[in-house]
């Protein structure tokens, strides 16, 4: 015989348990107080205490005749205890989950209000209904007439509609009860390039050269989360890589890891930085200086995500700094390490 059973109901539901069915009801009825007494089910001696908490109770009860109520006592403190732990751990993580929540509806809105913005910008709403019974035919003269800002305005659609895709993403796989990544084999060159495509407007604009060395490895991962991955990478170079300057991607294996080596001269990173731009809201010390901090998905996300394809990301902080306009620069590396597809080539037999 167990020495005391617990149960604990929360809203009408079973939080926890090791009370036997046929005990349950009786539970239910009891009183909330501490006593001996007959149980009316097994006909014998025990002890109880039922206790309500937060929309519900905790119960204790125990047919050993040896327990005394010192003993009792104690164990319920320490159910007491949990209980009031767990329930400060839930309303934690309810509080990150509807924290996370609203930073996701904040970014959507922004993102979405101005990808708006520049359609607008470009093709006015009072214009539309001044001619809406020939709409097509009206923007079809404003993208004649106005080639260089359609192209520009659908670039940067693109790139925002890439933001609120990798924001939910982010949302779905992180807050996920079960966590489903489809890894097959991609190209990295093709996943590198694809992933630039939003960016290469603000790239141009910033006289941003980028360049890609060869590859013709495969690494085993989950597009989409990789898509984020790497297109938080390149929102950062924009954001804190100099005008003028050159992003290099190289390529090298790493036992069953494929490195992608992204070097860029961008914003000093202090030695100190290096652990912190891991942590969730943290932007760095020349990063608030002019005012460039992240908004977004950050550093601590994109972290959780490479880990959760098997990989990870190191950043290795450039030592010749060289200031321009009195902010230091550097030529900075962020590694992504990812596993590789490794194809085994079966051995010929010959002949003896």
């Amino acid at each position: 015989m167990k020495r005391f059973y617990i149960h604990i109901l929360i809203k009408n539901k079973v939080l926890f348990s090791t009370l036997p069915e046929e005990l349950r009801e009786e539970a239910e009825k009891s009183e909330y107080i501490y006593k001996n007494c007959i149980c009316p089910i097994k006909r014998i001696m025990k002890r109880q205490n039922k206790e309500a908490v937060q929309d519900g109770y905790i119960y204790m009860c125990s047919y050993d005749t040896s327990m005394t109520s010192k003993i009792f006592s104690y164990y319920f403190d320490m159910l007491r205890t949990l209980h009031i732990a767990y329930q400060e751990k839930v309303k934690m993580i309810e509080g990150e989950l509807i924290k996370d929540v609203r930073r996701l509806q904040h970014n959507v809105n922004t993102y979405n209000a101005t990808i708006q913005d520049e359609i607008t910008n470009l093709v006015p709403l009072d214009d539309i209904h001044n001619n809406w019974k020939e709409v097509v035919l009206f923007v079809e003269e404003i993208i004649k007439n106005k080639p260089r800002a359609t192209a520009i305005t659908l670039l940067k659609a693109m790139k925002f509609s890439t933001f609120i895709t990798a924001e939910m993403t982010v949302h779905d796989y992180i807050n996920a009860d079960a966590i489903k990544l489809e890894i097959y084999p991609h190209s990295i060159h093709r996943i590198i390039k694809l992933s630039l495509q939003p960016y290469f407007l603000e790239f141009v604009e910033n006289k941003i050269d980028i360049k890609i060395n060869d590859c013709y490895e495969k690494v085993l991962v989950d597009y989409p989360t990789i898509s984020v991955i790497l297109g938080h990478l390149w929102n950062n170079a924009i954001k804190y890589v100099h005008p003028n300057s050159t992003l290099d991607i190289n390529f090298h294996s790493n036992g069953k890891h494929l490195v992608t080596k992204i070097k860029m001269f961008s914003l000093k990173i202090e030695n100190e930085e290096i652990e912190d731009i891991y942590k969730e809201g943290y932007s760095g010390k020349w990063a608030k200086m002019i005012s460039k901090e992240g908004h977004g998905i950050g550093m601590f996300y994109i972290k959780r995500l490479t880990e959760m394809n098997g990989g990870y990301l190191n950043v290795q902080a450039g030592i010749t700094v060289t200031k321009i306009n009195g902010i230091p620069y550097a030529y900075n590396e962020f590694c992504l390490s990812l596993p590789r597809e490794i194809i085994s080539v079966p051995l010929k037999s010959g002949r003896g």
